[in-house]
């Protein structure tokens, strides 16, 4: 329980100014943006990754995710027509874990398919905030995986 609540809160200290940061985003007038595509670097999202998003249509972008733990396809909807700014949607992909056997010693990494919904936030400038939850199967059960992770984007 005590490190349950040594990794939630910094969470909900980062959301909560997060939150704040966007009240005060919104306050501001921004021009709108005609960049189509973002590269992000995050940390926690499968350990250490990048991302690179495509908008494709309107408020809508897929991008591909990739780092030292997974590897994912994102389908992503955008609150405003804009790249720079937050997101809803799904993913799927892959993660790699390692499993021990204690009885022989031995090391193994195993792949698991995982499915996972998630909010992305971005503020107007670079940093990007995402959590999610979503599931996947291991040892043939499914496994419920919540998960989060910040960083900094690039759009162009």
């Amino acid at each position: 329980m005590k490190r349950m609540k040594r990794i939630l809160l910094p969470i909900v200290i980062v959301v909560a100014s997060l939150l704040q940061l966007s009240a005060q985003d919104s306050n501001i007038s921004q021009p709108a943006s005609d960049d189509k595509n973002a590269f992000s670097v995050q940390i926690l999202k499968h350990a250490l990754g990048v991302d690179y998003e495509r908008k494709i249509y309107k408020n809508f972008g897929l991008a591909l995710s990739a780092g030292l733990a997974g590897a994912e396809i994102e389908a992503k909807y955008h609150l405003k027509p804009q790249i720079n700014s937050s997101s809803v949607g799904f993913s799927t992909g892959y993660v790699w874990y390692s499993v021990e056997d204690l009885d022989e010693g031995i090391k193994t990494t195993e792949t698991s398919r995982i499915n996972m919904f998630f909010f992305e936030y971005r503020a107007q400038k670079s940093l990007v905030f995402t959590i999610g939850a979503g599931w996947f199967d291991y040892q043939d059960e499914t496994r419920f995986r919540m998960r989060g992770g910040i960083g900094f984007y690039f759009p162009w």
